[in-house]
């Protein structure tokens, strides 16, 4: 859980101000004038009595004025370095932006589709919309499985031994799981997650109540598919089949699923049911640590949806 710091001088519900004359801050540029962005952090470390501030907090996000620009933009919004994310004033009240800045700070990178990194709508690492209280939605498999949220209700097959059958639980649902139900299935770098438009997930602007199919990379996750019952998808030699949706004795939301080779595998949506798997196998691809790494995304804001860095 992130909770606000209140044992710091002067933080009052997790708020610092830090005060500058106008005069002193009017056009300088938050991104290529880095002794303006030393100049905050040494000012704050002062202030609040520390030598390293990301030794007493996790995530800090500074609200920057209006007329400051970003790299000799004066049209920006938000960028995330390290543990901190910069907004500029307008945007700090906003949701998605909130939720994609701090995605950076935790390890997330963009999600795209089509060679577009912003453009996989159903979680809050791609678009971000200039609403305070919404969308409300989540993350898409690929970074899901990257944070291991779910990692002991994750089932884990690989492209040779991929025959599957069951349930795929919503991840909204993730406390009504039962015995032998999943609720994120990876092979290889493929991740499906099924996309239930409900509770904190009622916002998700792609896909909804689908079964999604998102690519893992070291830079961008990608958006390759979704599935509505009766549809399949193909890769890697398998056949995805998304069955039927219904609910569990637990009232969660499922997809039933068959998964087998596309050379003779049977379609389990027809019957029957190859043996059962172990869920909650270990990760063993790499999480890519965004901490220690100074680079800035770069950005790419348009008037209406945003992309936010």
């Amino acid at each position: 859980d992130m909770v606000p710091v209140t044992d710091l001088p002067g933080v009052r519900n997790g708020i610092f101000d830090l005060n500058y004359k106008s005069t002193n801050i009017a056009g300088r540029d938050i991104s290529g004038d880095l002794t303006f962005r030393n100049q905050m952090s040494d000012d704050l470390h002062d202030y609040l009595e520390v030598e390293a501030l990301n030794d007493s907090v996790d995530h800090v996000l500074y609200i920057i004025p209006q007329d400051i620009v970003r790299s000799g933009k004066s049209k920006w919004s938000g960028f995330a370095n390290w543990y901190r994310v910069y907004f500029r004033a307008n945007r700090a009240r906003v949701l998605s932006s909130n939720m994609h800045e701090v995605g950076h700070t935790l390890g997330l990178k963009h999600a795209g589709e089509d060679g577009k990194k912003y453009n996989d709508k159903s979680g809050y690492m791609g678009m971000t919309y200039r609403k305070e209280d919404e969308p409300l939605m989540c993350f898409n498999g690929a970074h899901n499985h990257q944070m291991g949220w779910f990692a002991k209700q994750e089932l884990y097959l690989s492209p040779e031994d991929g025959e599957w059958a069951g349930n795929l639980v919503t991840f909204v649902d993730s406390d009504k799981v039962s015995e032998n139900e999943v609720v994120l299935i990876t092979i290889d770098d493929l991740h499906l997650q099924y996309n239930r438009k409900k509770l904190f997930n009622v916002g998700t602007n792609k896909a909804p109540d689908k079964v999604t199919i998102t690519q893992s990379t070291s830079s961008t996750s990608w958006f390759k598919g979704a599935l509505s019952p009766g549809e399949e998808f193909v890769e890697y030699g398998l056949v995805i089949r998304f069955c039927e949706a219904k609910t569990n004795s637990k009232g969660a939301d499922i997809a039933r699923l068959s998964i087998s080779p596309i050379d003779g595998g049977a379609d389990f949506c027809k019957g029957g049911a190859p043996a059962p798997k172990a869920k909650g196998k270990v990760q063993e691809t790499e999480n890519d640590d965004w901490y220690g790494d100074e680079s800035e995304n770069d950005d790419n804001d348009n008037d209406d949806d945003d992309d936010d860095d």
